[in-house]
C-alpha cells in the first residue's frame, strides 16, 4: 500500500507548509520561494539537491529526521524498510519484476515493480502536444490551448520525457520538439536510456535464464534479444528516432517529417519553415526590402546548407545555390571511449550539429594501471599485489612478497589448557612473534583424580576422603574411616604444572592437608612449545628482517634460539649499483677526487696529472659499477734524446676479488682509436705493470694517457682504492 503518490495534487512538502508543521522541522524552498524557470518533469530532470514541484525545480533542505511520511534524498531518510523514490517515502510493497494491470483515465495498462514499490502505469497521460491530432493528456479533448497565437511567436513545452519548444504556424502551436516517450529498451549498447520516461530503466528486462531468447520490439520492428547475466540485452530490432527532415519516419510513429520546424531568416527579417517530405519549404521570412549595395544576405536551405543574395542598385539578387554543410549527417551517431574503459554517444540533431555526450556507461572497476596491494596471511607483513588490465579488471593477485614467511599473524591467538581445568592464551604480537604464555586462568576447586581428607567422628586419627572428578570438582566425601589415612607429620609431593612440584602433609588429625600451591621453575614452559620472534634490525634497502624459533625442552626451559630464517643482512655498499646494500636508507655513488665534474671516464675526460720530476704515485677508486676506465694524462716534454729512456707504470692494491688492466696512449688520438702504446693485461687480481722505452734519437714529447680498466666482478667496496704509480723521467 502507497504511504504516499507522487502523482498527488499537492506534494507532503506544501501540505506540511500549508499546515505549518514544526515538529517535522523541515526547511522547504517551496514555502517561501517562487518556482524557478527551470521546468521538470520529475526530479531526476532537476539538480542535485532539488526537488520538481508543480513543474519546475526547487531547492530542498532538510535540518533534522523527517517525520513518518515526507520529502526526502535517501533512503535512510525514510526509516528501515521504506524506500525514496523520486523523493517521496514508499513501503516496500512487491517483489521486482512483478507485473499487473492498470486502469488510468488513458485506458489499461501494465504496471511493473521496481526498487519494491509499483511504478508509474504504462497507460499515463502526458502534456498535451500541439498538432499532433492526439489527445495525450487523455482529457477528451485534441490540441486544447494551441491555437490563439501570432505566426513566428515560440513557447516553451514539455512531455513526460523532458522539455522543448513549440512555434505558431497558422495562428496555432505545432512541432514540441520535446522528447518523446518510446517503448523501453533492454540493455542499451550505448547508453542506459529511460525510453518510456517512466523513471525506471529497463523495467520488464530481468529474471531471465542466460542464453535464452525472444523476440523483442523498439517501435520500429521486430528483432530478438539474448538473455545475459539474467537480463535481456541486445534487442536487434530498428529503434526509433528523433524525426529528421528526410522523408523518413525516423521515430516509427506511422507519420513521416511530422511537425518539423526550424528558424530562416533573410536580411529582411526573420520567419520560420517547416518539413515535408524531406525538404524545407514555406519560410515566411520576408524577402523584399531596400538594401545597399555590395551587401550581401545568406539564409539556411537544403538539410544544413546556406544560400546568398547580393545588393546590386539598392535590389536583391536571385538567391545562389544551396550550399550545404555541417559538421555531421543528421542523425549519424559517434561513440567514443571514456572512464575507465567505458563508451559514451552522441547523435547529430537536424541542424548538423553534434548534440550533447551522453553520460559514461560500462566503465570497469579500475583503470588500467592502477596497482592494489594487501596483506597476505601466509606472510606476516608481506604484501601482495595485483594490476589493472587494460579491460578495466583487476588481474589476478601475484605471490607474496617480503614479511616473515610462516609466522603468526599480529593478533591471533592460542589457547590451551593448564592445571585444574584451567586455561591459559597467548598472542601474536606486532613483530609476529607468540608472547609469553598468561598465567592459568579460570581454575577449579583441584585436579582430576586428586584424593583429600578431612578430620571426622570423635576419636583422634578418624578421616574421611573425597575425589576430585574430570570437571576439577570435589565429589561428595565418602565414609568416615577409624584410625585416619596417613600418620601425622608425613608428608608427600607429586609433579604439577610445567615441570613443577606440589607437597602435602598428613595433619595431626591423620588426614592429609590440601596440596601446597605448584612451585614451577622461572620462566617455565611446556615441553614441545615452540616460540618465534623478529630477527635482523632493519628492513631498509636490500635488507629483510626473518624469524627465528626456540623449543621448550623436557626441563620446561627455552632452548637456544634457532638461526634467523630470511634474514637479508647489510652488506658492503657497492657503489652506483642503484641498491642499497649496507642498509643506510640511500644508494650511494662515492666519486674519488680524480673524476672531476666530468668525470674521468673517457679518453677525452682524463684527469690531467702534473709529474713531479717525471713521478707521481696516486690512490684513487673506481667507484661505480657501471664504470669501465678511469683515464689519467700529463705532458711530457722530452726533446731529442741520444741513448733512449724507459719509463713505467705500475699499478698496485687492486681491491681483492677484482681484475684490473693497464694501458698506455700517446694523444688523445691513439687513446680514442685503442692503439696503445703498451698494455698490461694479467689475469685475476695480480698487480700490472707497463714498462715502454721512448725511440732512439726522436722527440717523445707530447699528451700521454694511462687507462685503468676494470673487468670482471664489481661487486666490492666503493671505497676500495688502488695504487698508480708512474715514472716517467724520460
Amino acid at each position: 500500500m502507497l504511504t504516499s503518490s507522487a502523482s498527488a495534487p499537492l506534494s507532503v512538502s506544501k501540505l506540511l507548509c500549508f499546515l505549518g508543521f514544526s515538529w517535522a522541522m523541515i526547511s522547504l524552498s517551496a514555502c517561501t520561494t517562487a518556482p524557478t524557470e527551470v521546468p521538470c518533469i520529475a526530479s531526476s530532470d532537476c539538480g542535485e539537491g532539488e526537488l520538481c514541484v508543480e513543474g519546475a525545480c526547487q531547492a530542498l533542505t532538510m535540518t533534522m529526521e523527517m517525520g513518518p511520511t515526507g520529502e526526502c534524498l535517501t533512503n535512510t531518510d525514510c526509516g528501515e524498510g521504506r524506500r525514496c523514490v523520486e523523493n517521496t517515502c514508499y513501503d516496500n510493497e512487491c517483489v521486482d519484476g512483478e507485473s499487473r494491470a492498470c486502469d488510468t483515465q488513458c485506458g489499461t495498462g501494465t504496471q511493473l515493480c521496481s526498487g519494491g514499490i509499483w511504478r508509474a502505469c504504462s497507460a499515463q497521460p502526458m502534456n498535451e502536444v500541439c498538432g499532433t491530432g492526439e489527445d495525450e493528456d487523455c482529457d477528451g479533448q485534441i490540441d486544447e490551448g494551441c491555437s490563439g497565437c501570432d505566426d513566428g511567436e515560440t513557447r516553451a513545452c514539455s512531455t513526460t520525457c523532458g522539455a522543448g519548444q513549440e512555434r505558431c504556424l497558422n495562428g496555432s502551436f505545432v512541432g514540441c520538439d520535446a522528447p518523446r516517450p518510446r517503448l523501453e529498451v533492454c540493455g542499451d549498447p550505448e547508453a542506459p536510456v529511460d525510453e518510456d520516461c517512466d523513471g525506471t530503466l529497463d523495467e520488464g528486462c530481468a529474471d531471465c535464464d542466460d542464453g535464452e531468447t525472444r523476440s523483442c520490439n523498439q517501435g520500429c520492428g521486430v528483432g530478438q534479444e539474448t538473455c545475459q547475466a539474467n537480463t535481456w540485452r541486445d534487442c536487434t530490432a530498428p529503434t526509433p528516432k528523433d524525426e529528421l527532415c528526410d522523408g523518413e519516419d525516423n521515430d516509427c510513429d506511422g507519420d513521416v517529417d511530422e511537425e518539423i520546424m526550424r528558424d530562416c531568416s533573410t536580411s529582411c527579417g526573420p520567419g520560420s519553415e517547416r518539413c515535408e517530405a524531406g525538404a524545407w519549404v514555406g519560410c515566411n521570412a520576408p524577402l523584399e526590402c531596400t538594401c545597399m549595395d555590395n551587401l550581401t544576405d545568406q539564409q539556411t536551405c537544403g538539410q544544413c546548407g546556406v544560400r546568398s543574395r547580393d545588393c546590386v542598385m539598392g535590389v536583391w539578387q536571385a538567391w545562389s545555390m544551396c550550399m550545404e554543410s555541417g559538421a555531421c549527417v543528421p542523425g549519424e551517431d559517434e561513440n567514443t571511449s571514456c572512464g575507465q574503459c567505458g563508451v559514451k554517444r552522441r547523435v547529430c540533431d537536424a541542424i548538423c550539429e553534434w548534440g550533447e555526450w551522453t553520460m559514461c556507461v560500462d566503465e570497469g572497476v579500475c583503470a588500467p594501471g592502477d596497482v592494489q596491494e594487501e596483506a597476505c596471511s601466509e606472510s606476516c607483513g608481506g604484501v601482495r599485489r595485483r594490476a589493472c588490465t587494460n579491460e578495466c579488471e583487476w588481474g589476478a593477485w601475484g605471490a607474496c612478497e617480503g614479511g616473515i614467511p610462516n609466522a603468526c599473524s599480529p593478533g591471533e591467538e592460542e589457547r590451551e589448557p593448564c592445571e585444574r581445568c584451567g586455561e591459559r592464551v597467548r598472542s601474536c604480537t606486532n613483530e609476529c612473534a607468540w608472547s609469553e604464555w598468561s598465567t592459568c586462568q579460570g581454575q577449579g576447586a583441584c585436579e582430576p583424580n586428586e584424593v583429600g581428607s578431612e578430620a571426622c567422628g570423635t576419636s583422634a586419627c578418624a578421616a574421611r576422603e573425597r575425589t576430585c572428578n574430570n570437571s576439577c570438582e570435589w565429589e561428595a566425601w565418602g565414609m568416615c574411616i577409624e584410625g585416619g589415612v596417613c600418620t601425622p607429620g608425613q608428608e608427600e609431593s607429586r609433579e604439577c604444572g610445567r615441570c613443577g612440584t606440589s607437597t602435602r602433609v598428613c595433619e595431626s588429625s591423620c588426614g592429609w592437608s590440601d596440596w601446597s600451591v605448584c612451585d614451577e621453575p622461572p620462566n617455565a614452559c611446556n615441553p614441545g612449545d615452540t616460540q618465534s620472534e623478529v630477527c635482523g634490525d632493519t628492513d631498509v634497502g636490500v635488507c629483510q628482517r626473518g624469524t627465528r624459533s626456540r623449543s621448550c625442552n623436557n626441563s620446561c626451559g627455552w632452548g637456544g634460539w634457532g638461526s634467523c630464517i630470511g634474514l637479508v643482512a647489510p652488506t658492503t655498499e657497492i657503489c652506483g649499483s642503484g641498491l642499497d646494500e649496507n642498509c643506510d636508507g640511500r644508494s650511494e655513488t662515492r666519486p674519488d677526487r680524480y673524476e672531476g665534474t666530468n668525470g674521468n671516464n673517457t679518453c677525452g675526460s682524463c684527469y690531467s696529472l702534473s709529474l713531479t720530476n717525471g713521478q707521481r704515485t696516486i690512490s684513487a677508486t673506481i667507484d661505480n659499477v657501471n664504470d669501465d676506465w678511469d683515464y689519467y694524462c700529463f705532458q711530457v716534454n722530452d726533446g731529442v734524446s741520444a741513448l733512449p729512456s724507459t719509463a713505467s707504470v705500475t699499478l698496485t692494491n687492486i681491491p681483492s676479488g677484482a681484475d684490473y688492466d693497464l694501458y698506455l696512449y700517446k694523444e688523445q688520438a691513439g687513446c680514442t682509436s685503442n692503439s696503445e702504446l703498451e698494455r698490461s693485461i694479467l689475469g685475476s687480481n695480480n698487480n700490472e705493470l707497463i714498462e715502454w722505452t721512448e725511440s732512439y734519437l726522436s722527440d717523445d714529447s707530447g699528451l700521454f694517457i694511462i687507462g685503468v680498466k676494470q673487468l670482471g666482478n664489481r661487486s666490492y667496496d666503493c671505497d676500495q682504492s688502488y695504487t698508480l704509480t708512474i715514472d716517467f723521467d724520460i
